[in-house]
């Protein structure tokens, strides 16, 4: 049963998610024309470019948009009757819904990844073609990779992907969240404006936690050489004693994952309290 919930949301999802995200790629493979002759007009290069950089920060949005809009319409909206009906536990479904939206923003950032490589290939080969953008990113890769040591390349490489996955992790669970916590007790009561206040909530304690983290006496970041380092002083101190070039709080690092888990459970917990939200 858990498989065909799968496929539904799925089936329910990909009605309108593809089409942008194949609209986006397609924008991203029209960018690559132009590289093919080293006479094409530069309007049109600045008009492709223009386009594809406005589908490279719309195109994750507008799939966050629409996976909300889903999760509050199947969830506590007007579909919602048909998910609560189903012959499955409310936990089930919220894991596929939970999967599913994980899955589409994964490939949203993929397809931006693909957008970004056309943007930059479009801008920096000028008149000159492909051979020319090869070899200035060629050029600036060899450049990077002879400055930064082996153990910070390693852990870059690690860490990157992490962070990617964490930070859609975090997107998905925040709207979810912030449904299913105003679905209970007297924030009902708000209907719609419910998970508003929540998220504003949420976005001004954000805030807060950043501030104060910037105080705290732990660091990370890399210094001249490129090499990681940790600094015992808080941000400020650090930069001014010169310790790191470039450095981070450690206590967002440490809390992101503990709200993502927290979040999780919460959700899990409290999704299906009541279907009232409109």
């Amino acid at each position: 049963m858990f498989g065909k919930l799968l496929k539904h949301d799925l089936r329910a999802t990909g009605r309108i998610i593809p089409i942008i995200l194949g609209t986006a790629l397609l924008m991203a493979f029209l960018a690559f024309l132009p590289l093919l002759f080293n006479d094409s007009p530069g309007i049109l290069r600045a008009l492709l470019g223009t386009m594809l950089g406005f589908c490279l920060v719309i195109v994750p949005v507008l799939t966050y948009v629409f996976l909300v809009m889903h999760f509050y319409k199947s969830s506590y909206g007007a579909n919602a009757y048909l998910t609560r009906t189903l012959p499955v536990s409310q936990r089930k479904v919220y894991y596929s819904k939970l999967l599913i939206a994980l899955f589409w923003m994964l490939l949203a950032m993929l397809v931006s990844g693909i957008m970004l490589i056309s943007l930059i290939a479009l801008i920096g080969s000028g008149l000159e073609g492909i051979p020319a953008i090869e070899e200035e990113l060629g050029s600036i890769g060899q450049q990077l990779s002879d400055f930064f040591p082996t153990s910070t390349k390693v852990l870059v490489a690690i860490f990157l992907p992490l962070y990617l996955l964490l930070t859609i992790l975090q997107w998905v669970l925040l709207y979810q969240f912030c449904f299913c916590a105003g679905n209970l007790g007297p924030f009902r009561r708000m209907g719609v404006a419910s998970p508003l206040l929540i998220y504003a909530i949420y976005y001004v304690a954000e805030q807060v936690l950043s501030t104060l983290s910037t105080l705290v006496p732990l660091q990370v970041g890399l210094n001249e050489q490129g090499y990681i380092v940790f600094s015992f002083h808080n941000y400020y101190q650090s930069l001014a004693n010169q310790e790191m070039v470039v450095g981070m709080p450690v206590l967002p690092l440490i809390l992101a994952p503990l709200l993502c888990l927290a979040a999780f459970f919460l959700c899990r917990r409290w999704y299906a309290k009541s279907i009232n939200l409109r």
